[in-house]
């Protein structure tokens, strides 16, 4: 009953987020007001998550499509529901590269905060299969999953 309540929470919460965006862009608010109340935010497991993944697969310089099968691979099996991503798109493709690893920590806290041990395993495990998805792990890509490592799985690094 309770992961029920928790489910019906969370599938509102997304959508008071889908009506915000929706109304801001029908009133054709500035876009950097829109995007400044969506990074504040604090996002739920799965919108983290794929802020991460959108994130790690930009670090390197190149997306790949074997990246993007990853990627939806992690929609289809977090996302309770048919989502419209496009808000989520608009503040990832709003940053700039120099950005990025600022967003990562915050939407990595707030998938944290909002997950079990084994959430953070299985996230750890796309992200793994996502750097390796080119058959290259650049320097970004592997500051990124450290990063991810230490901050979840301390006693890993030790």
């Amino acid at each position: 009953m309770l992961k029920k309540k928790a489910s019906t929470f969370k599938q509102i919460a997304y959508l008071l987020t889908f009506a915000i965006s929706t109304i801001a862009l029908y009133l054709n608010l500035k876009p950097n007001f829109f995007i400044n109340y969506m990074e504040e935010r604090k996002l739920n497991l799965a919108a983290a998550g794929y802020h991460m993944l959108q994130i790690l697969a930009a670090v390197d310089g190149c997306f790949n499509a074997d990246e993007d099968k990853i990627i939806r691979k992690y929609l289809t099996k977090t996302f309770p529901f048919q989502v419209n991503l496009d808000a989520e798109m608009e503040i990832i493709s709003s940053l700039k590269p120099e950005e990025y690893f600022n967003h990562f920590n915050k939407v990595m806290d707030d998938f944290y905060m909002d997950s079990a041990k084994e959430d953070r395993d299985k996230f750890l495990d796309f992200a793994m299969k996502l750097i390796k998805a080119d058959k290259s792990i650049s320097r970004e890509e592997n500051l990124f999953v450290d990063t991810l490592f230490s901050k979840w799985e301390p006693d890993l690094i030790k």
